[in-house]
């Protein structure tokens, strides 16, 4: 996913029967708006929290990070550097990933 994460219910629909959310994008189209790419950030971690499940953001353009199923910031992760991180998978659905 990438532009698709704003949308609550394409999340819900594509991610019900998975269990984590990896959202590989490119933050160039925002011009380098500070405030853009935090409510970018923002959403996100929103989506993570109504669909409890873990979410990757690769962005070559901004924040690289590993959010908990509670919208946490866990990790930041360095776009060219690979680690080596515990992610915790929920296998449950939730009330709004039943709605399309």
């Amino acid at each position: 996913m990438c532009y698709e994460v704003i949308h609550s219910n394409v999340v819900a629909a594509n991610s019900v029967s998975e269990n984590l959310i990896i959202v590989q994008t490119s933050e160039y189209f925002m011009n380098n708006s500070y405030f853009g790419q935090l409510q970018y950030d923002n959403i996100i971690k929103l989506r993570a929290i109504e669909n409890k499940k873990t979410v990757v953001k690769i962005s070559n353009g901004g924040n690289s990070y590993l959010t908990s199923l509670k919208g946490k910031l866990l990790y930041n992760i360095n776009f060219f550097e690979v680690i080596n991180v515990p992610i915790h998978l929920n296998e449950q659905s939730t009330y709004s990933s039943y709605f399309d």
